[in-house]
């Protein structure tokens, strides 16, 4: 049998703070264990809602690719690729190896499961996702242009 312990009390083992200082109620255990939070999700997902970036991390899915792999793929400019690769690098999505004298791009792990996740989201929710008054009418402005 399964004992069910509230979130709060989690927390309060887990951090060891009390649950009206914590930075999100909604955390799961593993959160509280590894000290994940609200804001570090919206940093990952920020960086994931850009679509030229989504793009190249879309590109990257199947094997690590140099610059003009993905420029020729995507159909994204040269500098734009390597912008968007350099944020992605810093913010930790993507890794970096020198082979000769190219730069191969590869996901770092979990990356994949992330996006297929969010895959099965849409899946479910997609209509309501782009039907959504302020994000899906972005979305529909973007592939208008």
């Amino acid at each position: 049998m399964t004992a069910v312990i509230p979130r709060r009390l989690i927390a309060i083992s887990v951090l060891g703070q009390r649950p009206d200082t914590l930075h999100a109620t909604h955390m799961s255990l593993h959160s509280c264990v590894v000290g994940i939070d609200t804001d570090a999700r919206a940093v990952l997902l920020h960086g994931l809602a850009e679509p030229s970036r989504l793009a190249i991390l879309e590109a990257l899915l199947a094997h690590a690719r140099r610059v003009s792999d993905l420029v020729e793929e995507t159909g994204l400019s040269q500098s734009n690729v390597s912008r968007h690769l350099s944020c992605l690098w810093a913010c930790g999505l993507v890794e970096r190896e020198r082979v000769g004298r190219e730069i191969h791009y590869r996901l770092v792990d979990d990356l994949p499961e992330l996006l297929a996740a969010a895959d099965r989201v849409l899946e479910r929710t997609g209509e309501r996702v782009m039907a959504c008054p302020r994000y899906g009418a972005l979305a529909s402005r973007r592939k208008a242009a």
